[in-house]
């Protein structure tokens, strides 16, 4: 992962590690910073956060500010939110876990990384490669010519230009339909200029063949 978006995600880590105590459900959490913070949520609810701006004008240091507010939440479109916002993604997924049910261990492949890249539809929610996609082609492995470099639970691109990363961080039953549901973080960064996103979505109920899409994290 490339400087601006690693330190980020340090950061997250760095705070989550603070506490050790045992997780607050059985949910399976595949990357290592979410599973951090998730070993003791009540900690990491209240571990002090770069201060971001809201819309109404409310100022937030933590998760629990920030998931107080509740539906609607409307970050205040100011320079100085840009790299604050990035850390509450951390907030939105731990929210989500702690009232989703576990699923069996077996659902989790290793071919969730190539799933991903080959079956994902790119335009199913807001990206840089949004406006790339067409009806032919809308997987992200169809919209470069850049190989990708693809992991047991993750797809990357990791062009001289651009870094795009699609990582499945934790499996669950999050809408309580008795199957299982990816929640997955994206991280969408330019190379050559100052662009970064970093943000949850869920793939409700990953079929094993055909096209997965993605929906925002329930509020």
């Amino acid at each position: 992962m490339k400087a601006v978006a690693s330190s980020i995600i340090l950061a997250l880590s760095l705070a989550a590690c603070a506490s050790t105590t045992t997780p607050s459900n059985d949910v399976i959490i595949l990357n290592p910073e979410l599973h951090a913070a998730n070993a003791d949520y009540a900690a990491s609810m209240a571990v002090p956060r770069s201060p971001m701006t809201m819309a109404s004008g409310a100022t937030v240091s933590n998760c629990e500010e920030y998931l107080a507010l509740g539906d609607g939440v409307d970050i205040e479109p100011a320079p100085n939110n840009r790299i604050p916002s990035l850390e509450y993604v951390t907030c939105d997924s731990l929210s989500v876990l702690q009232d989703a049910l576990p699923v069996p261990a077996a659902y989790i492949s290793d071919s969730m990384g190539e799933s991903l890249s080959t079956r994902f539809d790119m335009r199913s929610f807001r990206s840089s490669m949004h406006q790339r996609t067409t009806e032919e082609a809308f997987t992200l492995q169809a919209l470069t010519d850049h190989p990708l470099k693809i992991g047991a639970h993750v797809a990357e691109l990791d062009s001289p230009s651009w870094y795009f990363k699609l990582e499945v961080v934790a499996v669950a039953d999050i809408d309580a339909s008795g199957k299982p549901d990816w929640l997955i973080w994206v991280v969408d960064q330019s190379l050559e200029g100052t662009y970064l996103a970093i943000y949850p979505l869920i793939i409700y109920d990953p079929v094993t063949s055909g096209l997965l899409t993605a929906s925002p994290l329930p509020r």
